[in-house]
């Protein structure tokens, strides 16, 4: 039951389309990109684009080639193949922690020279400001109808055996680059981020002067927040947790 909840259909019109309950967002998937749709808690409306147009080494720019579209369960794929043999295979994940996404590179595109990084170049369309967070670990995306925002993050990348290998993300406007040290790489490469809605905690009643979250304490999955102002039976600023 939780898989169909989660599962990517074709639409009508064309494409696919996959909701994600948890995160509160809606995917559509077209041969041109990704759009994910959603409504803040107060019914504003949010939108963002994402597409993949290029990659290689340093700032010499391959194109991506059109792609092939295959969607299966909770699971899309979008194929290309270029004219010299190049292969990148982009996909998506829609599970309840979020919208995964994942570019496997078959082969290194062309020759890398001294100093160059793997390079892949994202637009980035839609209603959310996006700002560089986290020592280019995380894209921070926030709008007036989008609530928390979202954040794009969980960056990693390994080669065939396994190995880690150093990515960092980059902003430019509306180009995001996601950069690689692919040096010593076996390929196939694979760079696998993640998409996820940014939830905000407040209290319940939210009085002025409780100090809600002053003292904060974590184990594990759980979070342990202080109001240290907050009334109660015992009277005014018993405070609670």
């Amino acid at each position: 039951m939780t898989a169909a909840r989660y599962q990517i259909e074709t639409r009508k019109e064309g494409g696919h389309e996959a909701a994600n309950p948890k995160q509160g967002y809606r995917t559509v998937f077209t041969r041109e990109g990704v759009e994910v749709r959603g409504l803040s808690r107060t019914g504003g409306k949010w939108r963002l684009g994402m597409k993949l147009t290029a990659y290689g080494y340093g700032g010499r720019k391959k194109a991506a080639p059109s792609a092939d579209v295959n969607a299966r369960d909770d699971r899309i794929e979008y194929e290309r193949r270029a004219s010299d043999g190049g292969a990148i295979s982009e996909w998506y994940v829609n599970r309840a922690s979020g919208l995964e996404q994942g570019f496997t590179i078959a082969q290194a595109p062309g020759r890398r020279r001294a100093g160059e990084k793997l390079n892949l170049w994202l637009k980035l369309s839609g209603d959310l400001k996006a700002r560089l967070g986290e020592s280019g670990q995380a894209i921070l995306l926030n709008g007036r109808g989008a609530g928390a925002g979202l954040r794009y993050d969980k960056l990693h990348a390994f080669d065939a055996t396994g190995r880690e290998i150093e990515a960092r993300m980059k902003l430019a406007g509306d180009q995001v680059r996601i950069e690689v040290a692919d040096e010593g790489a076996i390929y196939p490469v694979t760079i696998d981020p993640t998409l996820t809605q940014q939830q905000k905690l407040e209290a319940s009643d939210a009085v002025a002067g409780d100090a809600f979250g002053a003292l904060v304490a974590i184990s594990g999955e759980t979070v342990v927040i202080s109001a240290q102002g907050d009334d109660g039976a015992a009277g005014d600023g018993q405070g609670s947790v």
